[in-house]
């Protein structure tokens, strides 16, 4: 479910990535990657309370991944990039 989440991104349709990523997350809760690429969308999106939440539930599951609490970081710090264009 992963890729299919990335390849929507890569389409510009980051509303159905989200929805994939919540069935992957409720499917599998235990995900810590579903979480990051949820928080990298949401991040890019402005959403950065929904982005934070979803880096610190990452770091809770992979806590020696360094780059989750990079990413946490930037969400706290304020846009890093452009919101992409949503077609969904």
């Amino acid at each position: 479910m992963l890729d299919e989440a990335i390849q929507l991104v890569s389409a510009g349709e980051t509303a159905r990535a989200l929805r994939v990523l919540g069935r992957t997350i409720a499917v599998n809760p235990w995900f810590w990657q579903a979480f990051q690429y949820r928080g990298l969308i949401r991040l890019r999106r402005g959403e950065f309370d929904a982005a934070i939440a979803d880096f610190d539930e990452a770091i809770r599951l992979a806590p020696d991944e360094p780059h989750l609490r990079e990413l946490r970081a930037e969400a706290v710090s304020g846009p890093i990039h452009p919101a992409p264009d949503d077609n969904s």
